[in-house]
């Protein structure tokens, strides 16, 4: 019978075993994986050598190839090598510069490979017997050698210097590349091999090495040398080290073989004292008693074990509490609390809940939950609570409850059922909040979004929601859409301010509310503009003529001290639906349409959407269509105006004006496709199509006029990303373009509001020539300041101050402009000039340049150039 053994004992002897197989597994992985790593970090450091390699080899000789080549392509170097006499004054710094890397040199041999022009410190030997000179001479193409000398290993590169002139070289630059001085900078680790050859050769296979190779193509200019990197190194270096790992970790599993033994004894002293000292654990917790664990705790399973069951312990402790907890805070919460069971009888309640519903605790409990949330007219939204409850066993949003004295309250409720460890249902727990003041701040803020503050009526957002209501029915009944704006109201705004200005806007609400034709709705759309639906129900003649008769005219008392009446009118413009269209986009444009017709007719009028309108509206539409073509096909030319010596007639400049002939609606004035080139955002391609036109007449006018000035006008979106310099170094005709005849200009309200870097974009502008202008100067709020700062060589004074040279506020005005701009050294250009009189004055206060009718319309380039150099003015004012 074999003898027992005990539980430690059995633990030791299976623990020795197993530990011991392991740590013979492990040492021989760790063996072939060390193997392993050192020929994969041997590959990956040789990979990374030949990149050192190459990246250095191609640097350098890029690089020379590259000046090599500049030097082979220089009508100097040509010249040199077919001129006889006097050649090393200039060829000979040429190859001194080239040659100041000491990495390489660089020699001149004539035609025949013979000895030229060399550097000081050529290598001897390196002459025209070289096979890689012969190659050159023999062939015109590029070609490579390797020589070895005692100094080390070098490749020779012959280029073959070709000219236009000739259909053979000229000569041989031979440049001798230093490959061990190149490879012994990189200061490459020992026993790190690197043999470069031509791309054709290929290293042989030796055993113990490691090696790898690649093709490098390097690029200069018009050459390219292709040429083979290897490297290398022996493998059996790096094996020195594991030999000696190898021995270093037999020694450890001995040592550890030996601790092992020790260590199992120990181990199973230690887990069945454990094991004791868990049985009593377990019994104290079954009998509900404390206990406390040992200092010495290691962490492994058995304490683990322990401190579980000292958390079960900790745990129950802490649930009590928190039981305890979670009933104050049932009690103290701010949001009502309901908790009911699966008949959906009530089984508590919290305070808040009382205090919102009026009920007593008592009145409550074991009385059914539909008590507080259901009534006659939430039985539909009660059914579809119980529904989610049911499916999805919660639910959230809002409904009603109902207090004490039968008051529907509004509520966020959230209700989520309530289940046991198995999932069986117990009843359900509601949580709500009054939200009666957020229901009315609710309906306040939607006042505020839909009214307009200063009148009450409905706004414009208003307006799109009602009338999205009319058109979207399936039986439309007709309606007017009515464009109502008082007539000038801002003379009333300006003449009485703004407050007053609000009191008669509010004014003009109550009596457009108060006489439009009933049934109707107005609404306030900005401004002075109002907008009004009025509904067709009278016939639509009848209609008309109410509305005739309120949109007349309108009286406003205004004043604060005394009440002073004020009679205004009213423009309006209306459309019909759905006689005009059924869509509400297009009948507010059919509505704006007839309004601007309105304003167009001189005002106090209204003016019904009609084909006459139509036709205005087609006309516009048209001419959007039909500009966009035209700019396509270059349409758009300039006039050019001439700019004046006001003291002699002398013609000193044009300034260079759109104009538009269409083949089917004739001359379209710049007052009627300007703005829609603006709105449309073509602008920016009518400038481009007059600058291309410009630069192509500028050589005819210098030509006939001299030395005169074109100016041209640039919208500000060009100096984004720098449109306007591109467009104008653009090479669209060669060196014909002389930009010191351009000037450049930007309206001065347009040159503030740029948010770009504008100066800078202005001095490369001006350094290509084109001189800078600022237009319709003092119509806007400049900032002198930045005017100083900004380089400007001339204001162009805006046309209302000439017209209105009787105001003496406006001669003084001009005198300020011309005074600023002589403190500036700034040229200055009056713009509009029409009369005699108005060229008198501006020769008193000493502006002597002008443009306008006085002297010439803008003219066509064929009638521009036929102008005389001396223009004289007209002798009767216009």
């Amino acid at each position: 019978m074999s003898k027992t053994q005990s539980l430690q004992d059995q633990i030791r002897v299976k623990l020795f075993s197993i530990i011991g197989i392991f740590l013979l597994i492990t040492t021989v992985l760790i063996l072939a994986l060390s193997v392993t790593s050192i020929l994969i970090y041997q590959k990956r450091q040789l990979e990374q050598y030949q990149e050192l390699v190459k990246t250095k080899i191609e640097s350098d000789i890029s690089s020379v190839l590259r000046e090599a080549n500049s030097l082979g392509t220089s009508p100097i170097l040509w010249t040199g090598l077919t001129d006889s006499a006097g050649r090393d004054a200039y060829l000979l710094p040429l190859l001194q510069r080239i040659n100041i890397n000491s990495l390489h040199k660089v020699d001149l041999l004539d035609y025949k490979g013979r000895d030229f022009i060399v550097s000081d410190n050529y290598a001897s030997g390196v002459r025209v017997d070289l096979p890689v000179v012969k190659e050159v001479v023999a062939t015109d193409e590029i070609h490579t050698e390797f020589t070895q000398s005692e100094n080390g290993r070098y490749l020779l590169i012959g280029l073959p210097i070709k000219a236009p002139f000739s259909d053979s070289a000229l000569g041989v630059l031979l440049i001798n590349f230093d490959l061990t001085a190149a490879i012994e900078v990189l200061k490459l680790p020992e026993g790190i091999e690197v043999n470069i050859n031509n791309s054709k050769y290929r290293p042989s296979d030796r055993f113990g090495v490691d090696q790898i190779s690649s093709v490098l193509e390097i690029k200069g200019g018009d050459y390219i040398v292709p040429l083979s990197v290897n490297v290398s190194k022996s493998i059996l270096d790096n094996f020195t080290g594991v030999i000696v790992g190898i021995l270093i970790m037999c020694l450890g599993v001995i040592y550890v073989f030996v601790s092992l033994k020790k260590w199992s004894r120990t181990f199973s002293q230690n887990t069945t004292k454990k094991l004791n000292e868990l049985v009593k654990a377990a019994s104290n917790v079954a009998q509900g008693k404390d206990f406390v664990l040992s200092n010495k705790v290691s962490n492994d399973e058995i304490d683990e074990i322990l401190l579980s069951i000292q958390d079960i312990f900790l745990n129950q402790k802490e649930s009590n509490a928190k039981l305890l907890i979670s009933s104050r805070v049932f009690e103290t919460a701010g949001e009502a609390i309901l908790i009911t069971g699966v008949e959906g009888e009530i089984l508590e309640v919290n305070t808040a809940l009382l205090d919102i519903t009026g009920y007593k605790r008592s009145e409550l409990i074991g009385q059914p939950a539909g008590l507080l949330y259901r009534n006659s007219a939430l039985d539909a939204s009660d059914k579809t609570i119980a529904e989610s409850i049911s499916r999805q066993g919660s639910w959230k949003g809002e409904t009603f409850f109902t207090t004490r004295d039968r008051v529907a309250i509004p509520v966020i409720l959230t209700i989520s059922s309530l289940l046991d460890g198995e999932g069986i249902n117990l009843g359900n727990v509601a949580i709500f909040s009054d939200i009666t003041a957020i229901k009315l701040a609710e309906a306040e803020l939607k006042k505020l979004i839909y009214e307009d503050q200063l009148t009450k009526l409905p706004n414009y957002r208003a307006f799109f929601e009602y009338v999205s209501g009319l058109t979207g029915s399936q039986t439309p009944n007709p309606f007017i859409l009515l464009f109502v704006d008082l007539d000038n109201f801002k003379d009333i705004n300006d003449t009485y301010n703004h407050d007053q200005g609000d009191s008669a806007i509010c004014q003009v609400a109550n009596y457009l509310d108060r006489n439009l034709p009933d049934p109707h709705a107005l609404f306030r759309r900005s401004g002075d503009e109002f907008i009004a639906i009025i509904h067709v129900v009278d016939g639509l003649e009848i209609t008309k003529s109410k509305l005739s008769t309120v949109l007349h005219s309108v009286t406003v008392e205004l004043g604060v001290q005394t009440k002073n009446k004020i009679h205004s009118s009213f423009s309006s413009g209306a459309t019909i639906y759905p006689n005009n269209s059924k869509d509400i986009q297009d009948l507010l444009v059919y509505a704006d349409t007839a309004l601007q017709a309105s304003k167009e007719g001189g005002r106090s009028k209204i003016t019904w959407f009609d084909d006459s309108v139509k036709e205005k509206l087609a006309r516009r539409n048209l001419i959007e269509i039909l500009l966009v073509q035209a700019l396509v096909d270059n349409k758009i030319t300039p006039h050019y105006q001439p700019e004046i010596d006001l003291r002699t007639g002398k013609i000193t400049g044009f300034e260079a004006l759109a104009r538009w002939h269409d083949e089917k609606l004739g001359y379209i004035s710049p007052a009627e496709f300007i703005p829609i080139a603006e709105q449309r955002g073509l602008i920016d391609r009518v400038t481009e199509c007059m600058i291309i036109k410009v630069l192509h007449d500028l050589p005819k006018l210098i030509s006939h006029f001299g030395d005169v000035k074109i100016s041209f006008n640039s919208p500000p979106r060009l100096f984004i990303d720098n449109r306007i310099f591109k467009l104008l170094v653009e090479d669209r005709l060669g060196d014909q373009v002389d930009y010191s005849h351009l000037i450049m200009e930007v309206t001065e309200s347009e040159l503030m509001q740029i948010d770009c870097d504008i100066t800078s974009q202005l001095d490369r502008i001006i350094k290509l020539g084109v001189q800078i202008a600022i237009d319709d100067f003092g119509k806007g709020f400049s900032s002198l300041s930045r005017l100083s700062t900004m380089p400007i060589q001339k204001l162009k004074i805006d046309s209302s101050f000439i017209s209105d040279y009787e105001n003496s506020g406006n001669t003084k005005i001009i005198e300020s402009i011309v005074g600023l701009a002589n403190s500036l050294n700034i040229k200055v250009t009056a713009e509009g000039v029409e009369t005699m009189k108005q060229r008198q004055i501006l020769l008193e206060i000493g502006c002597f340049t002008a443009q306008g009718y006085l002297y010439s319309k803008p003219l066509p380039i064929d009638d521009a150039l036929s102008l005389p150099a001396m223009i004289e003015p007209r002798q009767v004012d216009l």
